[in-house]
């Protein structure tokens, strides 16, 4: 049983990537020669440093690309995975639970297609002035935390619509209504043949 864990790069600095590669490495219950890493780069000039990944037990991948976005960056990173389970994090995200994947893991050892543990958001609450956590269960909006057999996607085609972020924009914009970017996304789906993985308009 094998897992890849994919994550895209753009803009953040190691500061704030290292809190996830260090909450991988601190896992209790699991093997490393399972697990590895694959860190997709969209384009930017910010690399990390030679020899960044060399402290962790476990494998890392890093991959340059021209920069085309969010949803082009997670497929590439799919494109790349060669393991049993695909899981999908972004750059700030963290395992605070040590036995988190040990969990995962048990879950994907039964064949599950998804394994939509629970996950904390973290937010800000501007009426307190701090940080709160939300608690999500079996959250499908949300693509963070979840395991999910690579076959599974692979063979119903699933992926990340990347014309989807440009109507994002242009429904944050106000240049398009709500109806007319549920349409067009339907529209583009069918066009594409392809089912897309629900995410949070990040």
């Amino acid at each position: 049983m094998t897992l890849d864990i994919i994550v895209p790069h753009y803009h953040e600095p190691w500061k704030l990537c290292q809190p996830l590669f260090d909450s991988i490495a601190l896992q209790r219950g699991i093997k490393f020669e399972g697990i590895s890493v694959i860190v997709v780069n969209d384009g930017d000039d910010v690399v990390f440093p030679d020899g960044t990944f060399l402290q962790y037990p476990y494998r890392v991948e890093y991959i340059v690309k021209e920069h085309s976005g969010l949803s082009s960056t997670r497929n590439r990173g799919l494109d790349e995975s060669d393991a049993d389970y695909v899981m999908f994090c972004d750059s700030d995200d963290q395992f605070i639970n040590s036995l988190a994947l040990k969990m995962i893991w048990m879950e994907m050892e039964k064949g599950k297609n998804i394994i939509n543990p629970v996950f904390l958001e973290e937010s800000y609450d501007p009426n307190k002035d701090e940080m709160v956590y939300i608690t999500h269960k079996s959250d499908a909006t949300f693509i963070h935390g979840k395991a999910y057999r690579r076959a599974m996607l692979v063979e119903n085609n699933i992926r990340f619509l990347i014309q989807r972020e440009m109507l994002l924009s242009l429904l944050k914009s106000g240049e398009i209504t709500q109806d007319e970017y549920d349409k067009t996304l339907a529209k583009l789906r069918s066009k594409h043949n392809c089912k897309l993985i629900v995410t949070s308009a990040n």
